[in-house]
């Protein structure tokens, strides 16, 4: 629950750094932003986020709802939805995680716009 929590923070404040840190390097990133498909690298999530001014400096109230989390060791699985992502649609999230020394990493990010 932490590294969402971290997640949605950074994501809100554009912070790619706090984001490089929570995404593994090898992590992978799928889905639709709109029409936009996003397949494979992080990279081009962390252009969309800082192409523009932040939700947090744009003050947009957007929410997130943790609907699923299942850990089985090192390993596990959650699922969120966001609301108000940028002012403009809601997300569902799909995460993978893996505990590599002590701490939770997102191995790969599977989203849709609704």
């Amino acid at each position: 629950r932490d590294l969402l929590d971290q997640y949605f923070q950074a994501v809100g404040r554009a912070d790619t750094g706090a984001l490089q840190k929570i995404f593994l390097p090898e992590s992978s990133m799928y889905g639709f932003l709109g029409e936009q498909v996003l397949a494979g690298s992080v990279e081009p999530f962390y252009s969309y986020l800082t192409e523009r001014p932040s939700m947090v400096e744009q003050k947009i109230d957007c929410t997130y709802v943790v609907k699923s989390i299942q850990v089985d060791g090192r390993i596990a699985a959650a699922s969120t939805l966001m609301d108000n992502f940028f002012g403009s649609m809601s997300v569902e999230n799909l995460f993978h995680l893996v505990k590599l020394d002590g701490c939770w990493h997102i191995a790969c990010h599977t989203f849709t716009s609704l």
